[in-house]
């Protein structure tokens, strides 16, 4: 694994301006004026490519809001990289910086230039007592992160690999699909490992399998993107040996 690229310095980061903030989803139901109250809490930094915001094990410190760009959450298991979840803008992750003193369970890397909030992880526990809308808004959206996780837990553990990565597949076109040609794009670029690390297999079983369903006509691949061309029978694959 590349050396991990620390947070730089304090006066590297600038102030968040209240725009930013505004576009935040889990600030959509504070007023400008509570935001402005809270603005001087949070720093806006840029994380270049391949950089690591923080690694697997590090001591919790701040809750991360992505404001532009692509990061993944990968644990490493046995030698192997898993991504657990890809943040897109407006998600959050390091939540475990706010809920309590337990290390990073993952490691948290920019897949393209990106744009991060922060926030240190004692003033967003503060921030969510006085704003309760945003504590249930974590709330709502941690159960739905520990959902998605136990689905692909047990995937893991009692599939094979065609339905773990239809399954991938299905869930990256639910999150950021555009239609696109009689089909779904995954308008997120993504290289193979990037998709094994998802699925959980290896990269040559990927190119494997996309190969076998490119001649299927199940998915296409335009300008270095993913399509979907028949939703159907990858929600087929994907719910084979589901039970």
């Amino acid at each position: 694994m590349p050396t991990p690229s620390r947070a730089p310095r304090s006066d590297e980061r600038s102030v968040s301006d209240l725009d930013s903030l505004r576009s935040i989803p889990l600030f959509a139901a504070l007023s400008d004026a509570e935001l402005a109250a809270e603005r001087a809490l949070f720093r806006k930094r840029a994380v270049a490519k391949g950089a690591f915001l923080f690694m697997e094990g590090d001591p919790p410190e701040r809750f991360t809001i992505l404001l532009k760009g692509r990061v993944k959450l990968v644990r490493t298991s046995e030698g192997k990289d898993i991504i657990l979840r890809l943040v897109e803008p407006g998600d959050w992750f390091g939540g475990v910086a706010a809920f309590g003193r337990r290390n990073h369970p993952y490691s948290a890397q920019a897949l393209a230039p990106s744009v991060v909030m922060e926030i240190p992880g004692k003033d967003f526990a503060g921030l969510m007592a006085r704003y309760p809308r945003v504590a249930q808004q974590v709330m709502e959206e941690l159960v739905e992160q520990l959902i998605e996780a136990h689905e692909m837990m047990r995937r893991l553990a009692l599939e094979p690999v065609e339905p773990r990565l239809a399954y991938t597949l299905l869930q990256l076109a639910a999150r950021s699909g555009s239609p696109h040609r009689n089909g779904v794009a995954l308008t997120t670029p993504l290289t193979r490992q990037n998709l094994a690390e998802l699925a959980g297999t290896t990269v040559e079983t990927t190119i494997r399998v996309l190969s076998k369903w490119k001649r299927a006509g199940l998915v296409r691949e335009e300008a270095g993107c993913i399509v979907i061309a028949d939703r159907a029978q990858l929600e087929a694959i994907a719910e084979r040996d589901s039970g």
